[in-house]
């Protein structure tokens, strides 16, 4: 018997975006990467199906993300203790 080969996320993606990118049929991924095609279309229906999770925001730890110390935050300058605070 045949020793199932596993492939980790990023050998996954990399398959995926041939499928989709490079318009790849799954029959040639599949004799290619010796993967049978049901796998192929289960990554996919994967990947859709958490692809919202990359656009949602997650959540931060306690304060908002546009405040340090109380003091609100202005996209271009930031004060800690009153002094500016350069970002690089």
């Amino acid at each position: 018997m045949k020793e199932r080969k596993h492939y980790n996320p990023e050998q996954k993606v990399l398959i995926l975006r041939e499928l989709l990118e490079n318009n790849v049929p799954v029959s040639e991924l599949s004799e290619k990467y010796h993967i049978h095609p049901n796998d192929i279309y289960n990554w996919k229906k994967k990947l859709f199906e958490s692809a919202a999770d990359i656009f949602t925001p997650k959540p931060t730890g306690g304060s908002s993300p546009h405040r340090f110390n109380g003091r609100l935050l202005n996209s271009k300058k930031h004060f800690v203790s009153g002094r500016k605070l350069s970002l690089i």
